[in-house]
């Protein structure tokens, strides 16, 4: 019962993600279920795209669908990253390539039911075109990469 109002959830949620970036001039490819993580069932992941007046914006949600509280490592103090392709694959943009992050390792907690998120703006005026965005969770026991196509007009 708990996992179908979560899963209900979900694609409400990206549903309405993918209506709200339509009506602000981006064609975003958001899928409607979450994918599984490269092999864990119990950990699902989607990636969702935003056109906003000042740029674009990028959330990872990372879902725990079991019952039971699940260990996330990371290996230094970065725990994810953002990079925008143009339509011939080139990197127009990588959020991490101007950040410094610890070399620490780092554990986070997500509870059963529970979700991470993560999200960074990328904040210039887009040129009109086809791009692709790709979100990393760097973990080590549950590494996430996802790739959305979006389009701004």
């Amino acid at each position: 019962m708990h996992s179908r109002l979560i899963i209900s959830l979900l694609c409400a949620g990206a549903i309405g993600i993918a209506c709200s970036a339509r009506g602000h001039s981006v064609d975003a490819a958001v899928p409607v279920t979450a994918q599984s993580v490269d092999g864990h069932p119990k950990m699902k992941s989607f990636l969702a795209v935003e056109h906003r007046h000042d740029g674009v914006r990028f959330a990872l949600h990372v879902v725990n669908t079991s019952t039971h509280r699940v260990e996330i490592d990371f290996p230094s103090g970065q725990v994810y990253d953002f990079v925008v392709l143009d339509s011939l694959g080139r990197e127009v943009w990588q959020w991490a390539r101007s950040q410094m992050f610890t070399q620490s390792t780092q554990i986070r907690y997500v509870g059963g039911g529970g979700e991470l998120e993560v999200a960074e703006n990328w904040k210039r005026r887009v040129p009109p075109g086809r791009y692709t965005a790709v979100a990393t969770l760097t973990s080590t026991n549950y590494p996430v990469s996802e790739r959305v196509p979006f389009t701004v007009r």
